[in-house]
């Protein structure tokens, strides 16, 4: 195919300046930039735009965009006080809490090193809020958020429920870092309401559209969604949220100097009207509509319009622009008349009326027939033939740029304000005056059927066709807003949200003054104009709003210790720990001395073991900024230092008692060897099963206790950290356990008692129970007192660092320390002597060794073993006679054998068939008697008096 020169011309001019057109239409959309230093104070260059500017907070990028001076003169000129330019929410300005759609990205510094947002401070749970699908919407929303977000440190988001599903980012909130502005999909999400009642305010919970709010509604009695669940009490009675809506029917100044009778409905009413409406009012034409009904080219070739400029500069590519009446740049818009606003082919004609769909508050149906009005609905909306809002905006820059008239039913909104001024200023047109028995129809009755398929049953009756009477939007909450906010146990960090929320009101016309800042920030585009709008509005306005504060909100956090209780606790857990440590050490260095092994180096250093374990555990206890780590720690070490401090005493004075009562009734005690290990290992791993399953299902953790203080004229909430567990079940049954161990030993060693005082463990372990048994109830009264609420966990947890550091102390000193003189005592003279005796009874020999400790023996040329033969087949008392005069026979100086006050006893092992056996001899005070004998032999006599009690160990 071969083209003219001519059309190869025109067709390359078509295609440069759709090309141009399209590069203009998205330079006007975005803020484009090369570096930041093109873009506004807070916003950077990302890619070739700049960014949110209030991706961090709008009061906070507001300070850092003033001087203090300029600071000053705005406050002061928007009848701030200078003295209030002090006070927490004018000089404390700070970056905005957190909310779940900021992620890593956005947590993160930016390029002047300052974070998007802080994590919030207090535990507040986060709120949602569903807007309209209209501007000012959108601006309550916002300023809501910036109140709760960066005044009151309550995380907000928004719920935009698109395509009823609930929201994943920013999308819709001030803060969306992309700096997106969009209207939602919803009207009057009454659904979103109930669920997050359904989930007791908690919309984290679900993964349906949720939200606890929404800040406009017009007509509530009419919404049976609402009012059902209102009924059923999941959402809670509506409140103003202060504004005074002036909605109604507007034309063009233009139009209403043009034929000033068009701006009141005497001058509309009546068949005299209707060809004067018909030829005024004409039918707007889509872009799809104008290309394939209008231009006989179908927008291939730009077609030139009736005024200067293209209509169309080519044929619309998506579905948005089909629908579209204007789009800047590329379609001017159309008026046309058509069948139905032609008089002439038509008798019935009438102008055309532009109202959104019956969704919004509108009453056209009714209202434009009952008022003889001609003029007739036929959008593309079903089923009142309304139009999109955005439409509606596009349809009125249509008139704006073709100077054609229009009659359309609006809100005062950013249009009035773009357009203020201007030829095309809203003029109002006024309808017979509101009463209150049509008011009350239209609630009653009409608001339920303008959405009916029927015209018969939109138009009603014509008691509803008076005209709109101001409207007060009122703000609609869910009662899971109410249920969080309270949600806490702790009155000191419940969410102001709930409150704030019900009770401000915006000034009766703010509305007017956010949208004539909108509309004054337009002309720069490098500015975000509704952000830039919304955050000076409340930034000139935030004293006012500040009225509204709940009473001691805004608070300020403060983290408080018990500092003096702690670090006493840190000072005595630290010297119980390097006791315990010494102790540990002691024992193993003197584990082959006689004491040591008396007194069971196994026993003795599982305990040691122990009271460095619980050594630990005081100094978690003491731990002034606890974690969930830390708790859980404080529990473990507590529990196994606890079971390893008491069981081998338990074990202990069990085999003492068993001893004593075997010994009375002068039969053999039989104990196992391996019986300490194995009742050691039970118990243990009870316990360590015990604290797993603990651990497992209710881990214990960081909790933190409030107070309320006023500290500098500002209330504060002070912190104090402890540790617990959801439910107190779990330290009840480990003090239990405790209690039971402590009780089985304590009645064991008053039965013991007497056997206890004649051996080297004298009276000391009973003390050492006994000092375990009163720091336990001491425990006991603490915890007792944390239960009821008396205390808080904070000061318990300090509270049983100081008494474990203690407890291990004083067992330390009552128990080792007397050991531990006697092991240094010993060391310098005092030794241990033993007589082994070879007894022979016919074929069998039978060993025996006998020792004497706790005696002062001269060093030098005297034996640590003495060995004898005898073949005689007495008794016991006969063998060990026998060892006793072994020793009597080394002739020592009776001056120089001194009881010691632990105690002195004799003791005999033998070897036979049954193993080894050990009789433990107690022996009284002046009980050895050593003399020469009188016959001249060299034998010396020693009487002894004691009694035999066979022992198998």
């Amino acid at each position: 195919m071969t083209f003219s020169l001519t059309q190869h011309t025109t067709t390359l001019f078509i295609i440069l300046y759709i090309c141009l057109v399209i590069l203009v239409s998205v330079s006007s959309s975005y803020k484009l930039c090369e570096s930041s230093n093109q873009c506004s104070v807070g916003s950077e260059c990302v890619n070739g735009r700049c960014s949110n500017p209030f991706a961090k907070g709008c009061l906070v990028t507001m300070k850092e965009r003033l001087t203090r001076d300029e600071l000053i003169g705005l406050l002061i000129s928007s009848d701030h006080d200078e003295d209030k330019i002090q006070q927490p929410e004018f000089s404390g300005y700070k970056i905005r809490s957190c909310n779940s759609f900021d992620d890593k990205k956005t947590r993160t510094t930016t390029q002047n090193g300052d974070a998007n947002c802080i994590k919030p401070v207090f535990p507040y749970e986060e709120i949602r809020i569903s807007p309209g699908n209209w501007r000012r919407s959108i601006l309550i929303t916002w300023v809501y958020e910036i109140l709760l977000s960066e005044i009151f440190g309550v995380p907000v988001s928004i719920e935009m429920g698109v395509d009823d599903k609930k929201s994943t980012d920013q999308i819709g909130s001030f803060y969306d870092t992309e700096g997106r502005f969009v209207l939602s999909d919803n009207v009057y999400p009454a659904h979103h309401l109930v669920e997050a009642d359904r989930v007791q305010g908690v919309c984290s919970l679900t993964d349906k559209p949720c939200s606890h709010l929404m800040p406009e509604v017009w007509y509530v009695s009419g919404r049976k969604d609402i009012k059902s669940a209102q009924a059923k009490g999941t959402i809670l009675q509506e409140e103003s949220n202060g504004m005074v809506l002036d909605m109604g029917y507007y034309i063009p100044y233009f139009t209403a100097t043009t034929n000033s009778s068009l701006a009141t409905f005497y001058g509309l009413r009546g068949e005299e009207n209707r060809q004067v409406l018909a030829r005024t009012f004409l039918e707007p034409t889509s872009w799809y509509d104008f290309c394939n009904i209008v231009d006989p080219s179908n927008c291939t070739v730009p077609m030139e319009g009736v005024h200067e400029g293209v209509v169309a500069a080519r044929y619309p590519q998506t579905d948005e622009e089909k629908s579209s009446y204007f789009m800047p740049g590329l379609y001017t818009g159309h008026f046309r008349d058509t069948e139905r606003t032609n008089c002439t082919i038509n008798p019935q004609c009438s102008g055309h009326l532009i109202a959104p769909h019956c969704s919004w508050t509108t009453f056209a149906d009714n209202q434009i027939y009952w008022n003889n009005i001609k003029l007739s609905l036929h959008g593309p909306e079903a089923p009142n033939n309304g139009y999109s809002y955005e439409q509606m905006m596009q349809i009125w820059r249509a008139a704006n740029a073709t100077r054609s008239h229009v009659f359309m039913w609006w809100v005062p909104d950013l249009k009035n304000e773009e357009f203020h001024g201007t030829d095309y200023a809203f003029q109002r047109v006024t309808l017979p005056t509101a009463t209150q028995e049509c008011l009350n129809y239209r609630a009653e009755k009409l608001v339920n059927q303008k959405c009916s398929d029927s015209i018969e049953e939109r138009r009603g009756d014509p008691v509803g066709a008076c005209d709109y009477a101001p409207v007060l939007p009122k703000k609609v909450m869910s009662r899971g807003l109410k249920t969080t906010s309270s949600a806490n146990k702790h009155k000191s960090v419940w969410s102001p949200a709930y409150v704030l929320l019900r009770q401000i009101y915006l000034p009766e016309y703010s509305s007017q003054d956010l949208f004539r800042k909108w509309a004054s920030f337009l002309s720069d585009e490098t500015l975000d104009a509704p952000r830039e709008a919304v955050c000076e509005w409340v930034f000139e306005h935030l004293d006012e709003l500040m009225r509204y504060s709940p009473e001691s909100y805004p608070r300020a956090l403060e983290s408080r210790s018990y500092y003096p209780i702690a670090l006493v606790g840190y000072i005595f857990g630290s010297i119980a720990l390097c006791i315990a440590i010494i102790t540990v050490a002691l024992i193993f260095v003197w584990k082959g001395h006689q004491v040591i092994k008396t007194g069971q180096c196994n026993v003795l250093s599982c305990m040691a073991v122990g009271y460095i374990i619980v050594s630990i555990s005081a100094i978690l206890h003491a731990v002034v900024e606890t974690s969930n780590a830390v708790c859980t720690l404080q529990q473990w070490t507590l529990r196994l230092g606890y079971t390893l401090e008491i069981v081998p005493i338990l074990i202990k004075m069990s085999s003492i008692n068993k001893l004593g009562r075997e010994a009375r009734r002068f039969r053999r005690a039989v104990i196992d060897p391996n019986h300490f290990k194995k009742f050691l290992s039970i118990t243990l791993s009870i316990v360590v099963m015990y604290l797993i399953v603990w651990t497992a299902l209710d881990m214990p953790k960081r909790v933190d206790d409030h107070s309320l203080k006023d500290i500098d004229d500002v209330t504060t909430v002070c912190v104090y950290s402890g540790c617990a567990s959801h439910s107190p079940v779990w330290k009840i049954m480990a003090l239990v356990w405790e209690t039971l161990l402590l009780l089985s030993s304590t009645v064991l060693a008053y039965q013991s008692r007497e056997i206890i005082q004649q051996l080297n463990e004298s009276h000391w372990l009973a003390f050492l129970v006994y000092s375990h048994t009163l720091f336990l109830l001491v425990r006991l009264v603490v915890n007792v007192l944390l239960f009821s609420n008396m205390i808080q966990s904070s000061m318990s947890t300090k509270a049983i660092a100081l008494i474990l550091a203690l407890d291990t102390i004083v067992a330390v000193v009552v128990y080792f320390c007397p050991k531990f003189c006697l092991v240094l005592r010993n060391s310098k003279g005092t030794r241990t002597m033993q007589v082994e005796i070879n007894h022979y009874h016919g074929p069998l020999r039978r060993k025996r060794r006998s020792f004497i400790s706790g005696v002062n023996i001269p060093s030098g040329g005297v034996p640590n073993l003495i060995r004898r033969d005898v073949e005689q087949t007495g008794s016991n008392e006969d063998i060990g006679l026998a060892a006793m005069q072994a020793v009597a026979a080394l002739d020592l100086n009776l001056s120089s054998v001194e009881r010691e006050s632990s105690g002195m006893f004799i003791g005999d092992e033998q070897d036979n068939e049954e193993g080894v056996a050990r009789n433990l001899q107690p022996v009284p005070e002046q009980s050895i008697h050593c003399h020469n004998s009188t016959n001249g032999d060299d034998n010396t006599e020693c009487n002894s008096t004691y009694q035999n009690a066979d022992v198998t160990e």
